[in-house]
This record gives C-alpha cells, structure tokens and sequence, in this order.
C-alpha cells in the first residue's frame, strides 16, 4: 500500500489525477482488506490513504464522495490520539471545508468550532494557525446569515489583530479579514468611530498589498 501511495502521489506530480486517485483508492482498499483479514493496519497510514484520497476526490469535484473518507480519518484519528489532540483539531478544518464547499454550513460550522476549540487549548493566542481558524470560521459563519453575523465580527478581530502582527503587512489576508470586518460593521449598525477605524485598517492594508505586489 505505501509503494501505491507514492505511485499516487508522483502520478499527482505529474498532472495524472485520474491515475492518483486510482492508487490511493486501492490504498485504501488494501487497508481494509487488512484490517479485516489481519487484525489491522497502522491508523496513521489509514488515515493518509483516506486524506489522500479525499484531496483527490475533491479535486475531482466529486465533494459528496470526499466528506465521507475525511469523517473516517477523523474517527480514526480521535480514536488514535484522542479528541483535544492538535492532529485532530487539523482533520476538522479538513471535514469543515469539505462541508463548506457543499454549502452544508451547519455542519462546517460544527467541525470549524472544534478546530477552534482545541486549537485554543494547546496553542497562545498569537498563534497564526489559530488565527487562520478564526477567519475561515467567519466565513463559515457568514455562509449561515445575519444572526451569525456578531459572532462573526468577533472571530475577524481577532484573526486581523494576528495577522497585523504575525505576518507582512503586504499579505493579502490582512486586507480581506478587514473588508469583512468593514461590511459587518456597516451590517450591525456599529458606531461611526469603530467603522471609520475599520475603513482605516482596511485602507492601510489594501496599500500595502498592492505595494507588495
């Protein structure tokens, strides 16, 4: 199964998606028929062949066949490793955006608060990668209308607050977690003063964007 694994993956490398898929499909085939007729397979190797194969499914734009392997990887993973272990805060980003590009923003919503969650538990509040989960969960947030839209507010301040420190002020996502926060300002109705900050922000990093470019 691992020799198919990297046949998969230079078959990717080199543009064969349709052969990838293939032999991270038997991948995953293989590790079942091991499971059942040898008492089992590494979970960490099961859990690459069925993320493998999901990645490929959805560049295939075959979403409803990815979720299901991505749910699997995480089940396998929480059973592995437990549920506040920071691998499994990153398989929920994986099954919330497989959800969100299905528009299933319930459930997106649902996996992108437990990314945030055990993310918070493990990691300082200045951490990027905690940061970023934020800002993806605002948007899931905005998928699901106006009464998300506070809550929504929230999690783009704080993303930006990190950003603003954590990364080049040339970075495109500064600007954009500030065009968010600008449009839910002038949405919830917030004071002049707190919007025309935002505008400032918002300004500052869409200048030093095009600079960087």
């Amino acid at each position: 199964a691992l020799t198919l694994h990297t046949l998969g993956t230079l078959k990717l490398e080199q543009g064969d998606m349709a052969g990838g898929k293939e032999a991270f499909a038997e991948c995953v085939r293989i590790g079942r028929v091991l499971e059942a007729e040898q008492g089992g397979i590494d979970s960490e190797k099961m859990v690459l062949f069925l993320n493998k194969l999901a990645a490929s499914e959805g560049a295939d734009g075959n979403h409803q066949e990815a979720t299901p392997l991505l749910l699997e990887a995480l089940e396998r993973k929480i059973k592995a490793l437990g549920p506040d272990h920071l691998a499994v805060a990153e398989q929920h980003e994986r099954v919330s955006g497989s959800f969100k590009t299905r528009q299933m923003w319930p459930e997106a919503l649902k996996h992108a608060l437990d990314n945030i969650r055990i993310r918070e538990s493990l990691l300082p509040p200045t951490d990027l990668s905690l940061a970023g989960a934020r800002y993806n969960t605002g948007n899931t947030l905005l998928g699901l209308g106006e009464s998300h839209f506070p809550v929504a507010l929230e999690l783009f301040q704080k993303a930006a607050a990190v950003f603003k420190t954590g990364l080049p002020p040339s970075h495109p996502v500064i600007a954009q977690a500030w065009q968010r926060i600008v449009f839910l300002c002038e949405q919830l109705g917030k004071d002049e003063q707190e919007l025309a900050e935002a505008k400032a922000e918002l300004a500052s990093g869409q200048e030093a964007a095009g600079g960087g470019q």
